[in-house]
């Protein structure tokens, strides 16, 4: 088979067949630049990154004159988070760029690498300089739109970041020929879809309560984990866990919806200043389990602190957005007494068992049937029973703050634009205070403690 339709078969997802047909290619030439850029394309959408890399590098070392051959090194450096050396490609690849729509893609580029270092002001100029060479471009003017979101330009922000509506992430769902795409028209029948991830879309439910009061109906559309906590908190909404479904099985009456949008896209309308976001709590735990919880926790006669010191995934910052439970001392040595509890989103009961090796007097447990669970309604009966939240950023900060919870984050200099770039404070949560990571890479966690410390006390 040809490398070019070894080339159509993994455009159609066959990467497996794809790559079993191309190996024998790269035996007979292992140094023929465009199987070699084949191959990187095939590793990337596998996830093999690491051997993407190597092989990228190659291609670099046989065609240094070529924009796309820097453009795919800086991808795969991406991909392994190596950010830094990516925008070095990027630069490089600007050189050799042939024409606008090259350069467009190489200054979007950049600026996505600066926006998932946290570098926003960066990003935006990078984002305007690639709508110099192609004013249409939609990736641009996403990046822009999260670059102003992060400065608080709420009202550009929000009309910017509209662009990334129906990328892969922020998918708009088919829900008839009728529905159309929802611009603030008051009156409508309005399906509200989730955002993202599972934070996100928690984050989003504080515009909730504004869109059903502006709607004739709101339905809103989620998945399995979220249906029974977004039911109580929004009890004038029908909530369906179908998000994605290509087949809603909803009652006749939601079966014709007006209008749609993303749940975060609600900002365009009901978050356009500062003093538009809420100070307080706006989702209602279970308070069946919310009691069992409290009254498990007031017969310890001790302070409940639930901790999460991990968060996101390789492509969302992992590596940054991590402490040790060994980072976290200086918080259990604060209040040898308390009872910490782990919020984690995995299993860590091999970890905590290890700390426990060295630090059995810190009293540090994990209840997985509340935290390990397909129902979140489980987690937040916890969350709402607590006295404090120390957490990584990861889903349950979001949790805390939009259940009012008093929540101290470590934010990592490798950010997201809801932490902008600098203050203490994000608008979603009055309950939330933020702890930056200092530019040695260190972390305040004398002061988080100390704050936990005054929150408890």
């Amino acid at each position: 088979m040809s490398v070019e339709a070894i080339r159509r078969l993994s455009e159609k997802g066959e990467l497996g067949k794809a790559w079993a047909l191309l190996k024998p290619h790269l035996i007979d030439k292992p140094d023929d630049y465009s199987q070699l850029m084949l191959a990187t394309y095939i590793l990337d959408r596998q996830g093999e990154w690491g051997a993407g890399y190597q092989i990228a590098k190659r291609v670099c070392d046989l065609a240094p004159h070529n924009a796309s051959t820097w453009l795919n090194m800086g991808k795969m450096a991406d991909n392994l988070w190596r950010m830094d050396e990516a925008i070095e490609c990027y630069e490089k690849a600007l050189v050799w760029a042939p024409g606008p729509a090259e350069k467009a893609l190489c200054w979007i580029n950049i600026s996505a690498a600066h926006m998932q270092m946290g570098r926003f002001r960066k990003a935006g100029e990078a984002a305007e300089r690639a709508l110099q060479f192609d004013g249409e471009s939609r990736k641009a003017r996403h990046n822009l739109g999260l670059s102003q979101l992060a400065a608080r330009n709420w009202s550009e922000g929000w009309r910017n970041y509209r662009y990334s509506m129906g990328s892969d992430a922020r998918p708009q769902f088919n829900y008839g020929e009728q529905c159309k795409e929802w611009r603030g028209e008051p009156g409508r029948v309005l399906v509200v879809t989730g955002e993202q991830g599972l934070g996100d879309e928690i984050c989003a439910a504080s515009m909730y309560t504004d869109a059903i009061a502006k709607s004739e109906r709101v339905i809103l559309d989620t998945v399995p984990r979220l249906v029974g906590l977004f039911a109580r908190s929004f009890p004038q909404a029908k909530v369906y866990a179908t998000r994605g479904d290509k087949v809603l099985d909803w009652d006749a009456e939601d079966a014709a919806p007006d209008a749609s949008i993303t749940g975060m896209q609600l900002g365009e309308y009901f978050r356009t200043a500062g003093d538009a976001f809420p100070s307080g709590a706006y989702l209602k735990p279970c308070p069946i389990r919310t009691q069992g919880w409290r009254t498990h926790f007031d017969s310890l006669q001790r302070p409940v602190i639930g901790v999460a010191w991990t968060g996101g995934i390789l492509q969302t910052g992992a590596k940054w957005r991590r402490w040790t439970l060994e980072d976290l001392l200086p918080l259990f040595r604060s209040m040898p007494e308390a009872h910490f509890i782990c919020l984690e989103w995995k299993d860590a009961h091999d970890e905590i068992a290890r700390f426990h090796v060295k630090h059995p007097d810190v009293d540090l447990v994990q209840y997985p049937w509340a935290t390990l669970t397909d129902d979140y309604d489980d987690t937040a009966a916890l969350v709402a029973a607590l006295d404090c939240v120390v957490s990584m950023q990861t889903s349950v900060i979001h949790l805390a703050g939009a259940l009012g919870v008093p929540t101290h984050v470590g934010v990592c200099k490798v950010s997201q634009w809801r932490y902008g770039e600098s203050g203490d404070s994000m608008p979603w949560y009055g309950s939330v205070r933020l702890h930056r990571q200092r530019k040695d890479d260190s972390w305040p966690m004398a002061d988080i403690a100390r704050a936990a410390s005054a929150d408890v006390y």
